[in-house]
Protein backbone atom coordinates (compact mmCIF):
# COMPACT_ATOMS: atom_id res chain seq x y z
CA UNK A 1 0.00 0.00 0.00
CA UNK A 2 1.35 3.38 -0.89
CA UNK A 3 2.42 5.91 2.27
CA UNK A 4 0.76 9.06 2.32
CA UNK A 5 0.95 12.32 3.49
CA UNK A 6 -1.46 13.94 5.60
CA UNK A 7 -2.74 17.04 7.25
CA UNK A 8 -5.31 18.54 9.10
CA UNK A 9 -7.62 21.30 8.15
CA UNK A 10 -11.05 23.00 8.13
CA UNK A 11 -12.97 23.91 5.59
CA UNK A 12 -13.52 27.58 4.39
CA UNK A 13 -15.47 26.63 1.00
CA UNK A 14 -17.67 24.61 -0.87
CA UNK A 15 -18.70 24.50 -4.54
CA UNK A 16 -20.34 22.28 -6.66
CA UNK A 17 -17.09 20.05 -7.24
CA UNK A 18 -14.57 21.47 -4.77
CA UNK A 19 -13.67 22.33 -1.36
CA UNK A 20 -11.01 24.50 -0.47
CA UNK A 21 -9.29 23.39 2.77
CA UNK A 22 -7.09 25.71 4.85
CA UNK A 23 -4.18 23.99 6.58
CA UNK A 24 -2.52 25.09 9.39
CA UNK A 25 0.81 25.11 10.83
CA UNK A 26 1.98 22.09 11.90
CA UNK A 27 3.00 21.96 15.79
CA UNK A 28 6.49 20.45 14.82
CA UNK A 29 6.96 23.43 12.61
CA UNK A 30 7.04 25.99 15.26
CA UNK A 31 10.33 25.35 16.36
CA UNK A 32 11.94 24.39 12.81
CA UNK A 33 14.43 26.95 11.72
CA UNK A 34 13.52 26.06 8.32
CA UNK A 35 10.08 26.56 8.22
CA UNK A 36 8.96 29.34 6.35
CA UNK A 37 11.39 27.82 3.29
CA UNK A 38 9.61 24.36 3.15
CA UNK A 39 5.98 25.43 3.03
CA UNK A 40 4.75 23.78 6.25
CA UNK A 41 5.60 26.99 8.58
CA UNK A 42 2.67 28.57 7.10
CA UNK A 43 -1.12 28.52 6.33
CA UNK A 44 -2.37 27.33 2.78
CA UNK A 45 -5.87 26.40 0.87
CA UNK A 46 -5.85 23.22 -0.98
CA UNK A 47 -8.39 22.69 -3.66
CA UNK A 48 -9.85 19.09 -3.01
CA UNK A 49 -12.44 17.71 -5.33
CA UNK A 50 -15.43 16.07 -3.71
CA UNK A 51 -17.00 13.07 -4.12
CA UNK A 52 -20.97 12.03 -4.56
CA UNK A 53 -21.22 10.08 -1.38
CA UNK A 54 -19.22 12.54 1.40
CA UNK A 55 -20.47 15.80 2.41
CA UNK A 56 -18.71 18.46 3.86
CA UNK A 57 -19.84 21.65 6.15
CA UNK A 58 -17.90 25.12 6.27
CA UNK A 59 -16.06 24.73 9.58
CA UNK A 60 -15.48 21.05 9.77
CA UNK A 61 -12.50 19.49 10.19
CA UNK A 62 -11.38 17.60 7.45
CA UNK A 63 -8.12 15.16 7.03
CA UNK A 64 -6.39 15.85 3.49
CA UNK A 65 -4.46 13.46 1.98
CA UNK A 66 -2.07 12.65 -0.70
CA UNK A 67 0.14 10.03 -2.20
CA UNK A 68 3.14 10.09 -1.53
CA UNK A 69 4.31 9.31 -4.57
CA UNK A 70 2.98 12.70 -6.52
CA UNK A 71 4.43 14.89 -3.54
CA UNK A 72 8.10 13.94 -3.83
CA UNK A 73 7.10 14.06 -8.09
CA UNK A 74 5.87 17.41 -7.37
CA UNK A 75 9.33 18.45 -5.09
CA UNK A 76 11.17 16.84 -8.28
CA UNK A 77 10.01 19.52 -10.47
CA UNK A 78 9.43 22.41 -8.82
CA UNK A 79 13.02 22.11 -6.73
CA UNK A 80 15.59 19.19 -7.84
CA UNK A 81 14.78 20.17 -12.11
CA UNK A 82 15.53 24.27 -11.74
CA UNK A 83 18.25 23.79 -9.99
CA UNK A 84 20.39 21.20 -12.02
CA UNK A 85 19.50 23.63 -14.95
CA UNK A 86 19.95 26.81 -13.60
CA UNK A 87 24.01 24.90 -12.26
CA UNK A 88 24.59 23.15 -15.47
CA UNK A 89 23.78 26.48 -17.75
CA UNK A 90 26.22 28.13 -15.32
CA UNK A 91 28.94 25.38 -15.31
CA UNK A 92 28.91 25.26 -19.02
CA UNK A 93 29.19 28.57 -19.78
CA UNK A 94 31.36 29.46 -17.51
CA UNK A 95 33.99 26.64 -19.26
CA UNK A 96 33.13 28.33 -22.53
CA UNK A 97 34.88 31.43 -21.15
CA UNK A 98 31.34 33.50 -21.35
CA UNK A 99 32.14 35.72 -18.59
CA UNK A 100 30.17 35.25 -14.91
CA UNK A 101 27.87 37.84 -15.99
CA UNK A 102 26.51 36.93 -18.98
CA UNK A 103 26.81 32.86 -17.11
CA UNK A 104 25.08 34.16 -14.38
CA UNK A 105 22.21 35.65 -16.52
CA UNK A 106 22.08 32.83 -18.75
CA UNK A 107 21.48 30.30 -16.14
CA UNK A 108 18.63 32.94 -14.57
CA UNK A 109 16.83 33.02 -17.70
CA UNK A 110 16.87 29.40 -18.10
CA UNK A 111 15.08 28.91 -14.98
CA UNK A 112 12.89 31.39 -15.23
CA UNK A 113 12.15 29.62 -19.04
CA UNK A 114 11.61 26.36 -17.78
CA UNK A 115 9.07 27.71 -14.79
CA UNK A 116 7.51 29.73 -17.79
CA UNK A 117 7.04 26.28 -19.30
CA UNK A 118 6.06 24.53 -16.35
CA UNK A 119 3.37 26.88 -16.00
CA UNK A 120 1.90 26.02 -19.16
CA UNK A 121 1.45 22.42 -17.95
CA UNK A 122 -0.42 23.81 -14.85
CA UNK A 123 -3.41 21.78 -15.92
CA UNK A 124 -1.85 18.80 -16.21
CA UNK A 125 -0.30 18.97 -12.93
CA UNK A 126 -3.19 19.65 -11.54
CA UNK A 127 -5.40 16.34 -12.89
CA UNK A 128 -2.16 14.46 -11.70
CA UNK A 129 -1.43 15.29 -8.17
CA UNK A 130 -4.86 14.81 -6.58
CA UNK A 131 -5.72 15.73 -2.96
CA UNK A 132 -8.68 13.72 -0.96
CA UNK A 133 -10.33 15.22 2.06
CA UNK A 134 -11.90 12.75 4.98
CA UNK A 135 -14.07 13.99 7.64
CA UNK A 136 -12.30 13.96 10.86
CA UNK A 137 -15.46 12.62 13.43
Amino acid sequence: MAQTISHEGCVIKITETTIEVKVSKQEACGSCRAKELCGNGSERIIVVPIGDNTEFKIGQQVLVTMDEVLGLQATMFVYVFPFVIILTVLLILLQLNAGELTSGLAALGCGALYFLVLSMFRKKFRKKIIFTAYPID
